[in-house]
């Protein structure tokens, strides 16, 4: 949800940083490397932070480790991934009236963000061998060489047809279709594991997807640490030496865009998304203790929430996103002289809006969080 939410920033920023445009026109913004625009016999290039009007007709490609993301209005967004090519066949926004937006996908990798409640507003996307009819939450849409399309639906439905047979795709399921064939059965999607190794020299975070097929995210030449899933399985938190201390990171699913949240000179640990993804909690040294602290997902408004006794530990979300639970150690309860993490410590909560603390102990808490989210997009 974290990513869900900064692509609605970047979006509505464009679109009022642009000036409302024709509502029979939409906004192309690249966001990395170089996009090309084919208008009749002209075509133009263009890369980051220029943005152009495009309208019916237009055929946008996207080069190699490319991104570009088309802005119909701030409700509705498609972004484009590298090696993408598509078509806007049809875009009628009328100010009152039904409007109608259709893509078409030849090829490549496309996310689809719909969080209108306009029940007039309809969002097609035809691909070389399926129709698909997306309705408000955001979806993915993958076109292979040979045509096939798959389509994973992360929130909200969406309806695919080809060969006189259509599926609704529920949130947390795919479908697969193949050229000249009706689309499959939706199936749940399959989660994906994140690990630490030390295989080359020092810890990287690695992949493992449902086939077995390993992956290798980082590749720093510090360690990386502590992975944690976004709820909405488009990001990953971890924890990296590679600053000369500990910071707090997050990169895409597929280890790119890798940025820098915290920024401190000392050490940040431990990062924990909330469940709606909007905020990580974190452990930090910055303060003289080892206290729990909270940011939002972008790395702004870091506030401490804990202050002392002893060291503030492993900040997890209750359920309901209201507060944090945490570890506690106070005393030297191994009698080794130190107070650290191998002493035995205490669970307890704290609320994520005044700091008030208090002992978990006489209250049952459940843990559901999602640890691997779903994901079939192929990684490398």
């Amino acid at each position: 949800m974290a990513a869900v939410l900064g692509l609605t920033a970047i979006i509505v920023g464009i679109w009022y940083f642009v000036g409302q445009s024709e509502r029979d026109e939409a906004i192309l913004s690249p966001q990395e490397g170089s996009v090309t625009v084919r208008r009749g016999f002209n075509t133009l290039s263009l890369s980051p932070p220029e943005v152009l009007k495009v309208g019916q007709g237009d055929e946008i490609e996207t080069g190699a480790d490319s991104r570009a993301l088309i802005i119909f209005v701030p409700e509705a967004s498609a972004e484009l991934g590298s090696g993408t090519d598509v078509t806007l066949n049809r875009l009628s926004l009328p100010e009152d009236g039904a409007s109608l937006i259709e893509l078409e996908i030849r090829r490549g990798d496309t996310w689809h963000r719909l969080s209108s409640s306009d029940a007039e507003m309809q969002y097609e996307v035809l691909t070389p061998s399926a129709r698909v009819t997306l309705f408000p939450a955001r979806h993915h849409i993958a076109v292979s060489e040979d045509g096939s399309t798959q389509v994973e639906v992360w929130e909200g439905t969406a309806q695919v047809r080809a060969q006189d047979t259509e599926v609704e795709v529920q949130a947390g399921e795919y479908t697969s279709v193949p050229l000249g064939r009706a689309p499959a059965v939706p199936r749940p999607m399959v989660a994906r594991f994140l690990f630490v190794s030390e295989r080359d020299g020092n810890a990287d975070i690695w992949l493992l997807d449902e086939e077995g097929r390993e992956f290798q995210l980082t590749q720093s030449w510090a360690d990386d640490l502590a992975p944690a899933w976004s709820p909405d399985g488009t990001q990953i938190a971890f924890e990296t030496l590679r600053d000369g201390n500990s910071e707090i990171y997050v990169m895409n699913h597929d280890g790119s865009e890798q940025v820098n949240l915290t920024h401190n000179p000392t050490a940040d640990h431990a990062p924990a998304w909330s469940p709606d993804g909007t905020r990580i909690a974190f452990e930090s040294l910055r303060d003289g203790g080892r206290d729990i602290y909270v940011m939002n997902a972008d790395g702004s408004d870091q506030v401490r929430l804990t202050v002392g006794p002893g060291l503030n530990l492993a900040p997890h979300w209750s359920v309901d996103g209201q507060g944090i639970v945490f570890s506690r150690i106070e005393g030297d309860t191994n009698r080794d002289d130190l107070i650290d993490r191998a002493d035995m410590g205490a669970f307890f909560f704290v609320d994520d809006k005044d700091g008030t603390v208090e002992g978990v102990w006489d209250r049952r808490m459940i843990f559901e969080q999602v640890i691997f989210p779903w994901g079939r997009r192929i990684v490398g």
